[in-house]
This record gives C-alpha cells, structure tokens and sequence, in this order.
C-alpha cells in the first residue's frame, strides 16, 4: 500500500504564529542559552524510551536507557537552525572527532617522529579505521540473525552462553574477535610510536589527546536489548560493561561513553520547563530564528503536516484555514547538558595547527563543517499536547486518520503522531480527543521527545581567514571594513586600519 504525501498545512488566516513561536517557547522554558550557543530545532522529534526505576529482574532496562541517551548525544551537528533529517542517517560525533584529531596528529608530529614512523602511524591508522567498519558491519549483520534464531527456538536474546554457542557455530563471532585482536596488535604498536617525549607541549596534548580517545577504557559494551532480556542484567555497570571483550556483537554494541547531567529518573518523570502557552490573534511575529541564526536560517518551515491524500489534505486545509487560536503545553521541557568525558578536547579546535592551515580544516570548521557547532545539551519535551481551536465545528474525522492505528501522520513542530510513531516497552499511545470547534492531539504523559539541540558555535575557521585577510590583504581595499555580521548573523569583532597613500585609515563601519 503506498503512503500517502506529506504535506504543509496552514492554520489561521490572519495569524502570524510560526516555527519562530515555538523557538522562543523552548528558549525560555529550558533556561536560555549562553554565549555563543544556539538552539537546533529538529523536524523529526523522535521519542526516547526511558525505564522506570528498576532491576532488570523487575523488567527494568536502565542500561538500555543510557545507550539510548548515549546515542543521541553522539551525533553529528548540521549548520542549520532546524534539522530535517532522521537520527539513522546522522554522523556520529565521535566519527568526525576521531577523523579531526587524526589530521591535528599529523601536524603535531612531524618535527618529533621520523619520516617512516609517520608513514606507519599513517597506514596503521588507516588499516584500524577499516578493520572497525568491517568488525561493525558483521555484527550488525548478526544481530538480524540471532535476533531471529532466539526468537524462533525461544532463548532469551540477551543469553550470552547461548549466543557465543550460535555464534560460533553458524554466525560471526569468531571474525569479530579476530578483527578486534588484529585492531589491539596495531593500536599498540601506533600508541609505541607515539609514546615519546616531544618538544612542544600543545603537540604532546594533541597526542595524548587522541591516544586517551582510542583507548578501549573510554568505551562501554552498551546493551542493544532490554536488560532483562539478560540474565545478568541485575549486575550490569559501568565497570561490568567496560570489562566485556572489545567490540560490538549481536548483543552489545561497542561506543563512547558519553551521557548527560540528568538521572534516569529526572528525564523520565521531573516537571521542570512544564509550560501551557497560547498563540492567536494577539501573538506578534517573532524572528528570533533568523535573527539568532542569520544567513543559515533562509528556508521557511510549517510547524504543521500531515500525511494525507490530495483531497483529504484539501478538506483538512480548509478546516484549519478557520483556526483562531492554539495552546501548546508539556509536562516538561528541559535541557539535559552533555557531560563530556575526558576523550572529548574542544580547546583543540582552535590549535594553532587549524588557525595556521584553515584550509586543511575546512571540512570541519568552514561554512558546512560538521564541527562547526558541537552539541552541548539535549533538548528533552515531555508530554507534548497541542489544541487548534476553530470558528466551527470541526468535522474532518481526525481520530480515525491520526490516531495510533491510523494510516496517516500528524507532525506539528517536529512533533509526529499516527501512522509512523512507534510505541514500545515503557512507551504509551498518543490521544486525539476531537470536540466540537476543539482539536486535541497530545503525547501521553510519559513519552519523552527529543526536539533539539542546545549547540555551541565554533568561529576559529572565521577567525583565522580574518586575521591572514587583515595581515596580507589590509592594504589591498582601503575603504573595504573587516567587521560585519557572519552567516550566523554575528559580529565578528574585528576592525582592520587599512594604509592609503602611506597612511592609516579607520575601515567604515557596516
């Protein structure tokens, strides 16, 4: 059957609410940002399953819950102010740090090791890079297969002892560990080489720096099931996870440890940021998106779509043409702050080796760079609910259409309900109540969204064309000014003298 369009929806004729409202809803209610920081809306607002208090012999699944927190916090940044695209087709974070720190190694080592020993650290870290696609992808392809052995003969998919025994037999256990062993062989010998005294003390901290990130002690085995789906689950910890055999299975996945500064318990069930706000007539237009943002905030976004036919999309537009008001609330809404453990060095961002090759660095710090912004903080929504209120009775049959069960999908401010939403383990349906000239779509109160970013700008890229610009090219337009707003609409805070006829002339100002 195929899907029906997705489709932008208008609400109100005479109003003058936008994406821009909800911006500023979140800024307020989460606490603000601070310097040099932005809020990134997402348009696919995912949810986060999140367990209840519980050992994992009270069908709890805590760990589970951290990986699903751990992997949100390890994605990759888009130089946009609202991002359109899913959480599986993100980079991870981690990627594009590891692939930086390796580029910065490359700089800080040539005066200290050796033509060859940089050829080897070189061709070593390259056969580890691939070694690790190839360990990932047999696992990810055994987890398809035990997940459907184990379900089909009824063992418990977290059953260790009963995996090693498929695996070893019909899956790919024994490629994976032989990959991981050759992984550990090559990064010791790199670390021997890189172990060493050197001349410079920035150049032994980015050393230092990206040995710590590939240590296996920065890395937990995450469990990619329930963890009483385990028969240990009751014992799982920090230190029992780290301790598993390197590498990812079909039972554990192998990452970063990474998370955020708020308890299990606090995302699950804390009331602070709870907000009930109403748009209508009386609301004035807000830029604050591009007015945060700049130049990156040219596009235009509805906060309001559905998945419809043609002529259900028309009969749905002509209702909502009729909307006068909207309220918005949540039980919650809060900014959980990355906690960064120590593998992760922005210091190095600005490294004289990135103000000094800015070209180098492009690929990280330009304009589309993906480490241009890096995320501080998670922006977390609980028990989202939106009301449209029109001058009539509203007649379209929404509940059948979006519900649960239904074929179509609602998405308002990122926010999806219907036909795509997936509720399991400790998640519970959305409601849509439909009453006379009130619509009412809402979360239940215990599904918790993730709707955006708190991220943190990196100008070092800007910064450093400026200063080369002011150096060789000041004298070249005498009138020109060097200070004026970026593509993120900030100043730049920087003046250049310009030298006409000999002598020194103040840049105008934009």
């Amino acid at each position: 059957m195929a899907t029906s369009p997705i489709n932008d929806v208008t609400f109100g004729q005479a109003l003058q609410i936008s994406l821009d409202n909800y911006y500023d809803l979140l800024k307020t209610q989460t606490g603000g940002l601070s310097a040099k920081e932005y809020l990134q809306l997402k348009l696919v607002a995912d949810s986060i399953d999140i367990s209840e208090d519980k050992l994992a012999s009270q069908h709890g699944y805590k760990w589970l819950s951290y990986h699903n927190v751990a992997r949100r916090c390890d994605l990759s940044i888009e130089p946009v102010p609202v991002s359109g695209q899913i959480m599986t087709a993100m980079a991870r974070l981690t990627q594009v740090y590891g692939e930086f720190l390796q580029k910065l190694r490359e700089f800080a080592t040539v005066r200290d090791l050796t033509g060859p020993e940089q050829k080897e650290v070189a061709d070593i870290t390259t056969d580890i890079n691939y070694l690790r696609r190839q360990a990932m992808d047999l696992a990810l392809a055994d987890r398809v297969d035990w997940e459907v052995y184990a379900t089909a003969y009824q063992l418990a998919i977290g059953n260790t002892s009963a995996y090693v025994q498929w695996s070893s037999a019909y899956g790919r256990l024994n490629e994976i560990q032989s990959k991981m062993g050759e992984i550990g062989t090559k990064d010791y010998r790199r670390r021997t080489i890189l172990n060493r005294q050197y001349g410079d003390a920035h150049d032994k901290t980015i050393v230092d720096t990206e040995i710590l990130f590939n240590s296996q002690g920065m890395k937990l085995r995450y469990p990619t099931f329930p963890d009483y789906e385990y028969p240990e689950g009751d014992i799982f910890s920090p230190g029992y996870l780290g301790a598993l055999p390197p590498g990812s299975t079909a039972q554990y996945e192998d990452r970063w440890a990474i998370g955020t500064d708020k308890t299990l318990s606090y995302i699950k069930t804390g009331v602070q940021g709870a907000f009930r706000a109403t748009f209508d007539r009386t609301t004035t237009k807000s830029t604050s998106i591009s007015t945060d943002w700049g130049g990156s905030a040219s596009a235009s976004y509805a906060y309001v779509r559905v998945s419809a036919s043609v002529s259900q999309h028309t009969a749905i537009q002509d209702e909502f043409n009729r909307g006068v008001s909207m309220v918005l609330s949540a039980e919650s809404a809060f900014r959980a702050n990355i906690s960064y453990p120590s593998w992760f060095n922005p210091t190095l961002f600005s490294s004289h080796y990135v103000k000094e090759n800015p070209q180098v660095f492009l690929d990280f710090f330009g304009e589309n760079g993906s480490l241009r912004y890096y995320p501080t903080a998670l922006i977390l929504v609980r028990g989202f609910s939106i009301t449209f209120t029109s001058t009539q009775n509203w007649t379209y049959d929404y509940k059948s259409h979006f519900s649960a069960s239904g074929g179509g999908g609602f998405n308002a401010f990122g926010i999806g309900f219907g036909g795509s939403s997936s509720y399991s383990k400790d998640e519970h349906q959305h409601q849509v109540d439909q009453q006379n000239t009130s619509l009412t779509i809402k979360d239940d109160p215990s599904t918790i969204r993730f709707v955006g970013f708190a991220v943190l700008q990196n100008t070092v890229m800007r910064a450093a064309i400026s200063d080369f610009q002011k150096k060789h090219l000041g004298n070249v337009f005498a009138s020109a000014t060097w200070e004026g707003k970026d593509s993120d609409g900030q100043k730049d805070g920087r003046r250049v003298r310009a030298k006409k006829n000999g002598r020194r002339v103040r840049a105008k100002k934009a």
